[in-house]
């Protein structure tokens, strides 16, 4: 085992300790922290931070409940190989099918060997102005909140365009929805089976998850009232159709069940859709004067929820 020779920036203005922490998800996110390697001692990481040793302290033993790092007694304290931040979105070294062995861990989109549509459609595309054309227009985002439109009117949702948002992907979609509905500190319900997805943007905007418990159908209502006066929650984010990673699929009397637990408890909920055109026939989503619904497209893990006192669960 080798020490890093990464060093941490001088710290802002905020919590300290959580600067720390945040220093550290962000150089093992790049690759500036390697799995395996040591950290500063807390003598040498307060001395380059300027902080007190008492703080570092602190935030080791933040990084580690997070699943960063872990302690070692006379060892020192070292970047965990399996961190859910180092893996989370690692790109995979081999080319799923290519040496025999199809990886579920990911929904990967399904390659076709002897198709050459992408590749056509790629250099087609490059060969116009109109992929160097930099920021989106808002003629493009026009039409691109009208395709939406259309999508959703084919599957029995009327919305208009005007309240459609166009994101940079699912992450920062949903990253962008629980910063606006939740926030530093806050407490939001999630299914207590969930992709880590969810997870590492609930780290990154310090919100515990509250785990709320599935059967074969998903979400049971009761335990979603029963969370939500416990604890004060407003936000709920839930996968009604083929939620990841169960399966499961609501029927509709219990997303009408779920949609008067969240009416009565005053809830916003963020829906994730993605694989709601999956179904057939497609199942509308029930709607609430209270429950947004956030649609987006991407590959997902598997990963659990767990309260706060065990928020060190680990990818399954």
């Amino acid at each position: 085992m080798t020490t890093t020779e990464w060093r941490p920036h001088p710290l802002g203005d905020g919590v300290k300790y959580l600067d720390v922490v945040d220093q550290i998800r962000n150089a093992i996110r790049s690759g500036a922290l390697r799995p395996g390697e040591r950290l500063p001692t807390h003598r040498a990481f307060a001395r380059d931070a300027g902080v007190a040793i008492s703080t570092i302290t602190q935030a080791y033993a933040e990084a580690a409940r997070l699943h960063l790092v872990a302690g070692q007694v006379g060892r020192g304290t070292f970047v965990l190989a399996d961190s859910a931040d180092a893996a989370l979105f690692a790109a995979t070294a081999s080319v799923q099918g290519t040496d025999g062995i199809i990886d579920l861990s990911a929904n990967s989109p399904a390659v076709n060997p002897d198709s050459d549509d992408l590749r056509v459609a790629l250099a087609a595309l490059s060969t116009t102005n109109r992929v160097h054309e930099g920021y989106p227009s808002a003629a493009s985002l026009l039409r691109g909140r009208l395709a939406m439109e259309h999508l959703l009117d084919a599957r029995g949702i009327s919305m208009s365009n005007r309240d459609l948002v166009l994101t940079a992907g699912a992450q920062h979609g949903l990253f962008a929805a629980l910063l606006s509905l939740a926030g530093p500190g806050s407490r939001v319900l999630a299914e207590e089976l969930t992709f880590p997805g969810l997870k590492a943007a609930a780290r990154q905007l310090r919100i515990e998850l509250i785990p709320v418990r599935l059967d074969e159908e998903g979400l049971l209502p009761d335990d979603l009232a029963r969370q939500a006066r416990r604890t004060s929650a407003t936000v709920l984010v839930c996968v009604p159709t083929l939620q990841n990673p169960t399966g499961s699929c609501m029927s509709e009397q219990r997303r009408l069940n779920l949609a008067h637990v969240v009416r009565r408890n005053g809830l916003t909920v963020i829906e994730d859709d993605v694989y709601g055109r999956c179904r057939t026939p497609p199942v509308s989503p029930a709607r609430s004067p209270n429950a947004p619904w956030f649609s987006p497209a991407c590959r997902r893990r598997s990963s659990r929820v767990f309260a706060s006192e065990r928020s060190r669960g680990r990818s399954s």
